[in-house]
């Protein structure tokens, strides 16, 4: 997206962050990558929240740049799983009991979604396959997890994976080599890690560009 398109579409009238339309527009994305980052529904549920709490926190810092607003977001979520992973007590940031002392409508964060929650961590559990990619994931550093993540799971671009994290084209591509490389190193067989474990797509050390 060009960065005036970014700015038009989610400036508010003073010219800040619209942390509404950007939550509305991310929300499932965010949710998505950190699910594939964690393999648990109830965390990404309280990383997710956490993400947009911060947003809105910090928005009247933003400043919109030549990259995609949903870079910030994808940044932020990526500091969250990690901070996660390292902090097993840790509690969800109330973003709408925030927003409810606040000038912004508030958001439907639905507080009551624990059959919903099961019923996701269920079907979760039933993808083997994505159960196994997961466990060997968490095995890498986090500047692995993020690329191969972005990549074979959210199925985006070098480009795309670069205007992100805010990394050159290559040092992603060398990245995604190095963690695939890792993988191997630890996976049980000697067959590609991901056509191992069942996913559709398929991993390759000479990454293209496109």
């Amino acid at each position: 997206m060009k960065r005036q398109d970014d700015e038009k579409l989610y400036q508010d009238a003073l010219g800040k962050i619209d942390v509404l339309k950007l939550y509305d527009t991310y929300y499932d994305d965010i949710f998505r990558y950190v699910l594939n980052r964690t393999g648990d529904v109830e965390m990404s549920r309280d990383i997710t929240a956490d993400v947009f709490f911060k947003v809105y926190r910090h928005r009247w810092k933003y400043v919109f740049t030549s990259a995609p607003v949903s870079a910030w977001l994808y940044r932020i979520a990526g500091n969250e799983v990690v901070s996660a992973h390292r902090n097993t007590t840790r509690r969800p940031l109330l973003l709408d009991g925030e927003l409810q002392h606040s000038d912004v409508v508030p958001v439907a964060l639905r507080g009551d979604l624990q059959e919903e929650i099961q019923q996701a961590q269920e079907q979760v559990n039933r993808n083997a396959a994505f159960q196994r990619v997961n466990q060997q994931l968490k095995k890498l550093p986090s500047k692995y997890q993020e690329v191969i993540v972005l990549r074979y799971l959210e199925e985006k671009s070098i480009k795309e994976i670069a205007l992100l994290l805010g990394k050159r084209e290559g040092t992603v591509k060398s990245l995604i080599s190095r963690g695939i490389s890792q993988l191997k190193r630890i996976s049980f067989t000697e067959k590609d890690f991901f056509a191992q474990n069942g996913l559709l797509v398929e991993a390759r050390t000479n990454e293209g560009v496109n």
